[in-house]
């Protein structure tokens, strides 16, 4: 068996995934949080935050996709900084 170069998306996908999934879940938690201040008419500090993010989710999503193109851009840097693009794996 030969030697092959490694793989960069195979490196970065877990990375990728996770920062998916607790996006997900943040989004998915304060639109549920937003439904309980809805239904049961909650008041307080945090719900009035709670009322203000459920009301800018437009500002929220820029916020995810800079986030996203953030730790895109981290994660190439950290890559070619520690030259995982040399490195080369038994198939």
């Amino acid at each position: 068996m030969g030697l092959r170069q490694a793989d960069p998306q195979a490196l970065l996908q877990p990375d990728h995934h996770q920062r998916s999934v607790v996006v997900a879940f943040a989004v998915g938690g304060i639109e549920a949080l937003g439904l309980l201040v809805g239904r049961f008419h909650l008041k307080g500090t945090f719900w009035d935050a709670v009322i203000r993010l459920n009301e800018n989710f437009g500002t929220l999503g820029y916020f995810i996709v800079g986030l996203f193109f953030f730790s895109w851009v981290a994660s190439v840097a950290f890559y070619k900084w520690r030259r995982f693009d040399e490195l080369e794996l038994g198939t």
